[in-house]
């Protein structure tokens, strides 16, 4: 597992970075298996979605109906996946991720 582990953060860091060219995506951060992507109203002036607009919850439920569990963290999606996750899965991840943003921010 532990030998798996820098492929993995690597194509975690990738994948995350290819998020930031989606409109709403405002920064994307990532420290290992650890991810973060916020997301903005208006991600050029950093002006941010209403709190009470839920949209990082929002995200994560429209990740949940596809089969991939996360939380959110106001307008922070949080990745956190185990070590165990194979490469296909981790971009299934980042896939599900990037569909549901675009179909709850669109």
């Amino acid at each position: 597992t532990l030998e798996k582990l820098p492929p993995l953060c690597e194509r975690l860091r990738v994948g995350l970075e290819a998020l930031r060219v989606l409109p709403h995506v405002g920064d994307v951060r990532h420290l290992g298996m650890i991810g973060a992507v916020e997301l903005f109203k208006d991600a050029t002036t950093k002006e941010s979605f209403p709190l009470t607009d839920k949209v990082g919850m929002r995200v994560c439920v429209e990740m949940r109906q596809r089969g991939v569990l996360t939380r959110p963290i106001g307008n922070t999606i949080v990745l956190m996946p185990p070590y165990c996750i194979s490469s296909a899965q981790l971009d299934r991840v980042l896939s599900v991720l990037a569909e549901s943003i675009r179909v709850v921010v669109a």
